[in-house]
């Protein structure tokens, strides 16, 4: 082998070395908990708009993000649904009606309850016109004052309650939707 052949052979060899080296060493990059910080890599990508998890945390703030689809047209809990495991706090909650009920006003309560099926804490109500569409939010008071109703105890429960007088042909088509962070 001629010289040159051989200087080009070691670096060939010494530029894998590095390479294996640089992949599996992880590095201090300031992220791997060599110096003192909390070791998450972050590492990871999401590909295009979407994103279906059921929560995202950025620097340690986890929002849980839950959307139903098909109202229950068999109870007056039209849905509900829970909140993380932890303390948390409800940033947006929500119910779309596409069609509330053709021959029906829709009286709604969104609420906060131990169970999906009840409600101890009203968080808004409003009456839906028959035939109508609308959406309808938790509130919280206005003035600066602390909401202590959009604090979930974990486990916890929003759930979207009506009152649609007689039911019969009370078929709602819409979706709820609940964002919270944890505390």
């Amino acid at each position: 082998m001629e010289s040159k052949e051989k200087i080009l052979a070691g670096g060939i060899v010494v530029a894998l070395l590095l390479s294996i080296f640089a992949v599996f060493s992880g590095g201090t990059d300031g992220r791997d908990g060599t110096d003192g910080t909390d070791g998450k890599n972050g590492k990871g990508a999401i590909v295009g708009p979407d994103a279906y998890l059921p929560y995202q945390a950025i620097n340690d703030v986890q929002r849980f993000y839950n959307r139903l689809t098909g109202l229950n047209s068999a109870s007056t809990t039209v849905c509900a649904i829970k909140s993380p495991s932890a303390t948390s706090t409800l940033v947006s909650g929500s119910i779309k009606y596409f069609v509330g009920s053709s021959t029906i006003a829709v009286y709604t309560e969104i609420g906060k309850g131990a169970t999906q099926f009840a409600t101890t804490t009203s968080l808004g109500i409003a009456t839906l016109a028959s035939g109508g569409q609308g959406t309808m939010h938790a509130t919280t008071p206005v003035g600066g004052s602390f909401d202590e109703a959009m604090v979930f105890a974990p486990s916890q429960w929003m759930v979207v309650n009506v009152n649609a007088g007689d039911v019969t042909g009370f078929a709602p088509t819409g979706a709820c939707q609940a964002v919270f962070e944890r505390i």
